[in-house]
């Protein structure tokens, strides 16, 4: 069988798969968080400019703590379903830890109630410069806290979830500061 060049998804194209293309959200920045869940079309209409998340920050969001210097990690892995001569793609699980620094007492003692972790919540992660932005939506976390310095606690937002990511993970780069 000959190679054939893939076919990318719509609205992709060949450059988005560069490293260089890649976002990093550095440490830093800061994460925000609300009650709910963001299909793409509302993330897409937050996220056209930095004075519309501004807007949507204000009102709607609570700002957690500022990212870690290695603010994260996300993983999603695939089971393998297995014939005899082949092997398929079977159920996704995803895990996202996100790394923060500078809650304090009360902030701690709220992410451990029942009143944070059983309500799905939507987290942004905001860079240091404002402009890029990763959204995890419609999740469920957990806190671990680390240590407390100074009064100040050191912790990891957990999540675990199945399927794809296309509904609970939005990445935007380079948002523009105000929207056209």
């Amino acid at each position: 069988m000959a190679a054939t060049q893939p076919t990318l998804p719509s609205g992709t194209v060949s450059n988005d798969l560069l490293i260089a293309a890649l976002m990093k959200v550095c440490g830093g920045g800061n994460l925000y968080f609300s009650n709910g869940s963001y299909t793409k079309v509302e993330a897409d209409a937050v996220f056209d400019g930095q004075d519309h998340w501004a807007t949507e920050k204000a009102a709607k969001f609570y700002q957690i703590a500022a990212l870690m210097e290695k603010p994260g990690d996300f993983k999603s892995t695939a089971t393998m379903l297995k014939t005899r001569d082949r092997e398929y793609e079977g159920k996704r699980s995803n895990e996202v830890n996100i790394n923060v620094v500078g809650s304090g007492e009360l902030s701690r003692n709220y992410f451990e109630s029942p009143t944070f972790f059983d309500t799905d919540q939507i987290m942004v992660m905001e860079s240091a410069d404002g402009a890029n932005f990763v959204i995890f939506s419609g999740l469920n976390f957990s806190f671990d806290h680390k240590g407390e310095i100074d009064g100040l606690i050191d912790g990891t937002f957990h999540s675990k979830w199945a399927g794809p990511n296309t509904t609970k993970v939005y990445l935007y780069k380079n948002v523009v500061e105000t929207a056209a």
